[in-house]
């Protein structure tokens, strides 16, 4: 079973750190980068806990890495909880994107 407060939390934890980047470009994350961050504490934790991950996500690998659906689902509201700020982008040959960011508290 999926524990949409453990996703929430390390969604939330991983903008705030970027948040404190001193390189302003750094300070904002797509959701690629967010799935991945919650995909690399669900690995860390897994290897210390016989294989059992943090979250309870059941893990896909989709084109170029990790990929779940429920993460992705549960992106906006853990970033609004927050009060972070999403920034649409139109990209000119290729589909918009957005990027999140908070500022350091």
């Amino acid at each position: 079973m999926i524990n949409e407060d453990r996703v929430k939390l390390i969604l939330q934890f991983a903008l705030a750190v970027a948040s404190q980047n001193d390189e302003w470009d750094n300070r904002e994350l797509g959701p690629i980068h967010l799935i991945k961050y919650v995909y690399l504490a669900d690995l860390a934790y897994a290897e210390a806990h016989d294989g059992q991950t943090y979250t309870g996500i059941p893990w896909n690998f989709y084109k170029f890495g990790p990929w779940s659906e429920d993460v992705y689902h549960t992106i906006d509201p853990a970033l609004q909880d927050i009060n972070a700020t999403m920034k649409k982008i139109h990209a000119k040959y290729d589909d918009d994107f957005v990027r999140w960011r908070t500022e350091d508290q």
